[in-house]
């Protein structure tokens, strides 16, 4: 709905000059906003009529100021409409800085998503995560990449950001770089936030969302059996990085921490039980929900593999992490080495993890816990995956077991 405007002139007798004339002024008045701009014009007193806001009578002085206000009027209309059809954010400063002839240039959207990246740099470890900027520079870089495609330049205004750009960048995204559906729309719910941002700040009228309506694919998670992640245990490797990759992966299998939470870990968030058993207390990064998890001996043992590894000693943390994007990486050359015929990340091993716990027994609620899910709807998909499995186990064991 666009917000209406109205408009008055007014003589500031305030402001009376000597020669006994007083400024003409147009008042801007906008759902609770008002301004007011001088007409340039000025006259005595006695020949303003407040009611009809004109000069009186048929002077030709009073025909030429009164031309000018009916002018001023209708530029002051149009400025308006020149705004709801640019889709800037209207307030009475802009109409003002339009009239005066000082119009606002309008921002590059690739500027817009620039200055995005950048506060959310500046917020990391506060309301953001690493990899969570991370993933903004890799939006930025497929936006850059897409408006020169489209459009071989990189000047594309960010009030031509529309429903139409965004169903473009979405086929984009998946024929040109090959992204899944739910990739795609992770992608697209990151140039969403960009977007409303920019309205917040009055760079962007129109919401180029309103009326896009996708929905994530469901898919079961990867995780390991039992057998494959035995596989990986009993490998050694002569090459320290798939080594120490092999081991952090392990690790977050035994804790169900995801990449950036075990990465973040350091002493301070080991802590030991009245009864001598050791725990981890962490915050996921994603969520903030807190997460309390057993330390089992074979995760300890991990930790005191690294104990002097000479970047544990550097940065304090458990861990000699590498990055994420080598980590896949090599975590799928260790799947292909221990033949394990999986798209082996290091989602892989939380997922791992969190099926562990529910086919040993443990109860969901207790596994929400130890994974730090918000609430147990997540945890419970977990559980549909592990009672299929269940009962194509016991398919199978009936089938081998059938007589004749």
């Amino acid at each position: 709905m666009y917000r209406n405007i109205s408009l008055s002139f007014l003589l500031r007798t305030n402001k009376t000059r000597k020669d006994g004339t007083a400024p003409i002024y147009m008042r801007i008045y906008l759902e609770g906003q008002r301004a007011e701009l001088s007409t340039g014009r000025t006259i005595v007193p006695k020949r303003w009529d407040s009611n009809k806001q004109r000069v009186r009578g048929t002077k030709n002085d009073a025909k030429a100021i009164n031309y000018h206000l009916d002018t001023l009027h209708t530029k002051a209309m149009q400025v308006h409409s020149d705004l709801i059809a640019e889709g800037v954010k209207i307030t009475v400063k802009n109409i003002k800085q339009r009239l005066k002839g000082n119009k606002q240039e309008q921002k590059k959207f690739l500027d817009v998503v620039a200055e995005h990246v950048t506060l959310v740099e500046s917020l990391v470890g506060k309301d953001y995560a690493k990899s969570t900027y991370k993933k903004y520079l890799t939006i930025k870089k497929h936006l850059t990449k897409f408006i020169n495609f489209k459009y071989g330049n990189l000047d594309l205004k960010i009030t031509e950001v529309d429903l139409a750009f965004i169903r473009e960048l979405e086929h984009y995204l998946k024929t040109k770089k090959k992204c899944s559906h739910n990739t795609t729309l992770k992608y697209l719910s990151h140039v969403k936030k960009i977007t409303s941002w920019a309205q917040e700040k009055g760079w962007l009228k129109q919401d180029p969302f309103e009326g896009y309506k996708k929905k994530y694919r469901k898919k079961d998670p990867v995780f390991l059996e039992h057998g494959e992640l035995k596989k990986i245990e009993e490998k050694e490797f002569s090459i320290d990085r798939l080594e120490r990759i092999k081991d952090i992966f392990l690790f977050s299998c035994y804790t169900g921490l995801s990449f950036s939470d075990a990465e973040n870990l350091s002493k301070d968030h080991i802590y030991e039980d009245e009864s001598g058993d050791k725990w981890l207390s962490t915050s996921r990064t994603k969520t903030k929900v807190s997460a309390n998890i057993p330390l089992m001996p074979k995760a300890q043992a991990i930790i005191k593999k690294y104990e002097e590894h000479p970047q544990i000693e550097e940065t304090g943390r458990l861990l000699p992490f590498i990055s994420n994007q080598k980590t896949n990486a090599y975590l799928q050359e260790i799947a292909d080495l221990c033949k394990i015929n999986k798209h082996l990340t290091h989602h892989v091993a939380r997922h791992t993890f969190a099926t562990s716990m529910l086919e040993q027994g443990v109860p969901a609620e207790t596994v929400q816990k130890m994974m730090g899910h918000k609430d147990l709807r997540s945890t419970m998909h977990y559980a549909k995956v592990t009672k299929r499995k269940i009962k194509q186990d016991i398919k199978d064991i009936k089938a081998f077991s059938a007589t004749g």
